[in-house]
């Protein structure tokens, strides 16, 4: 669009005015021979929490009221946290999970007890 205008004579304060950029960038666009670059959406990157999606759908649906299932997600939660922790192949040391992640999953019967 730039070239075009500047083909058909138009000054470059009015290409400038017309696209929107700075006349310095206008008459380097023109000296190179360039169009500006059209930009666009850039693609949405993964969650980090996907591949753990089941995991905590497994957690989720073995709870039956909603007070119990933030208790179990947020000690699913917590487990989560603890195996990242100790995934890591760095010297970092890290802390074992808490006194509530393991009392919220003791004598638990079914999903969360195979978590």
């Amino acid at each position: 669009m730039i070239l075009e205008l500047h083909r058909q004579g138009v000054s470059v304060s009015a290409i400038a005015r017309q696209v929107g950029l700075d006349r310095k960038t206008v008459r380097k666009y023109i000296e190179r021979g360039l169009e500006p670059p059209i930009y666009g959406r850039r693609p949405r990157r993964a969650s980090k929490l996907a591949p753990f999606s089941r995991y905590f759908a497994r957690a989720a649906c073995c709870v039956s009221t909603a007070d119990r299932a933030t208790s179990a997600l947020r000690a699913a939660r917590t487990r989560l946290h603890w195996r990242l922790q100790h995934s890591r192949t760095s010297g970092r040391s890290s802390r074992r999970p808490s006194r509530y992640a393991s009392r919220s999953c003791r004598g638990r019967q079914g999903v969360l007890a195979d978590i």
